[in-house]
This record gives C-alpha cells, structure tokens and sequence, in this order.
C-alpha cells in the first residue's frame, strides 16, 4: 500500500510539472507575440508598402527555406559531404520564422495563444517521435487558420529546439531588429 501511494504522490507531481511547463511555454510565447506585434509597428512606420498575409507567408517560406539550409543534413540524402548542423544558426533561421508567424498570429488574432493550442503541437510532435525528416513532412501538411505558428513551433520541438533557447534568441534578435531601424534598415 506505501509503494501505490508514493506512484500517485509521483504521478500528481509529475502533472503538475507538465502543466506548469506548458505555462510556461505559453507565457513565453504570448511575451514575443506581443513583442513582435510592436516591433511590426515600428518597421510599418517606414515600410515601403503595407504587407499582406501573402506577404507575410512569403516571408515566412523565405525564413524557412534559410533553416531547411542549415539543417540540410537531416535531409539530403544523396550529398555525401553535406555540412554538419550548425546548432546556432539553425536556431538562428528558427527565430527569424517566428518573427514572421508571430506578426501573422498578431495580424490574425485578438486572442492569446493557448494551452489547448500548445497541446495540438505537442501531440503532432509525438506523433511524429521527433523525426526531423517526419517533421518536415508534417509542416508541409498542416493547414487552417494560425498555421505558421504551429508549423513554426512544431519543427522547433522537433529539431529539439526549447522554447527557453528560443525565447532567449528571439530577445537578442528584437534588440537587432530595433538597431536595424534605427539605422535605416
């Protein structure tokens, strides 16, 4: 009987941790979609023109296209002498895409992101038992509203990537992208 109470005290702990993870996670996401929301302001400010959400996927495929680069290896089957995963600037490549999908989460919502929505991400992930090559294929399937945020954070969690490693990069890049205004960028 002392064994079976100690599993159920470890199993409520346990929940516990999961649940506060994923607030964690949610908060964290919320602080940078808010920073972006005004960080999108400043740069619209001086913008050439209005973007679209056209606009703004394309920018999105473009950054994606920068990260598939890096992590060229997990994919490319017929280059014997493919570069290793640069870590770091893949991470890189990873947060300039969640600037773009932030801004769309933004444009797109009044609503802040979710635990229901964080849990959607971890189930695809788990269904795909972080496969990078799985993932890729997954982010190419998910469609609906909001749809670059998921795909953003489900090839995040599944190239291993955190959202503390993210949140820390995403802060130092807003600081680069407000020094790229002030510049004229």
């Amino acid at each position: 009987k002392t064994s079976i109470v100690r599993c159920k005290k470890r199993k409520k702990q346990s929940f516990r941790e999961g649940e506060e993870k994923k607030k964690k996670y949610v908060e964290k996401i919320n602080e940078m979609i808010q920073m972006q929301e005004v960080l999108d302001e400043a740069f619209l400010e001086n913008a050439l023109f209005m973007p679209s959400e056209t606009d703004r996927t394309v920018a999105w495929l473009d950054e994606l296209g920068e990260f598939t680069h890096e992590v060229k290896k997990s994919w490319c089957w017929w280059k014997h002498t493919q570069k290793d995963i640069d870590r770091q600037r893949a991470l890189e490549e990873l947060v300039d895409m969640f600037h773009f999908a932030f801004g769309m989460w933004a444009v797109r919502s009044c609503e802040d992101f979710n635990q229901g929505e964080y849990q959607s991400i971890v189930r695809l992930v788990n269904e795909i038992v972080y496969k990078p090559d799985k993932a890729l294929e997954m982010v190419i399937s998910i469609s609906g509203e909001y749809s670059l945020l998921r795909r953003t954070l489900l090839i995040m969690l599944a190239y291993g990537f955190n959202i503390d490693e993210v949140h820390d990069e995403y802060m130092k890049k807003n600081k680069e992208n407000y020094d790229r205004i002030a510049r004229g960028y």
